[in-house]
């Protein structure tokens, strides 16, 4: 049909722009998280307005494009996470902390960890559709793993601490900063904080 001749090319070129940004700007899973965000908003402008069929078969076509990518780049953040709790200038960090007070401090990774996550939960409080969630569990599962393996080296109450430390840290960010979708895991983070307290 005629709107399908006009617009094919046209979403044609959609597609490979998109193509193409994926190729430049392959690590910001913000930005790609928000436009899938977008696109199923659109999609069900379409659905709702009984636009062409043509319109979502493009939408459908941007998003096998884009979740792929995504779930690519919590693969990435998730080995990123695993590797900094193993660096050896980490492990040298916590296990010479002979000073209690400098277990006191979460570590930077805490709290970029838990900016992180947070950031990722607010997204998903608006009800972006996908495996978004268990990517989050997953990063969370590392985290908590790696966390308890690198206070191994640590005297019992040192190990509490910063156990306590640096859990009730996530817990804080996330319930202030996750939004409804963050609440839960910040539940999960306070029970761990109390088990831990010292």
């Amino acid at each position: 049909n005629i709107f399908k001749s006009i617009w094919s090319p046209v979403l044609k070129l959609g597609n490979n722009f998109t193509s193409y940004l994926l190729k430049k700007c392959s690590n910001d899973y913000f930005g790609i998280l928000y436009t899938i965000h977008k696109i199923q908003n659109m999609q069900k402008d379409v659905q709702r307005l009984c636009l062409p069929e043509l319109l979502e078969s493009y939408f459908d076509s941007q998003l096998i494009l884009l979740w792929p990518q995504l779930q690519r780049n919590m693969d990435i953040l998730s080995t990123r996470v695993s590797s900094t709790l193993k660096s050896t200038a980490l492990i040298k960090q916590v296990i010479s902390s002979k000073n209690g007070n400098t277990l006191l401090v979460p570590l930077q990774l805490t709290q970029s960890f838990g900016t992180v996550i947070a950031s990722l939960l607010q997204i998903l409080d608006i009800n972006v559709q996908g495996p978004l969630e268990g990517s989050v569990e997953r990063i969370s599962n590392i985290y908590e793993q790696g966390l308890v393996q690198l206070s191994e080296g640590l005297s019992d109450e040192k190990k509490k601490l910063f156990l306590y430390v640096n859990v009730q840290q996530v817990a804080t960010v996330l319930d202030v900063s996750g939004g409804e979708g963050g609440k839960s895991l910040a539940e999960h983070y306070s029970k761990l904080a109390a088990a831990y307290s010292p």
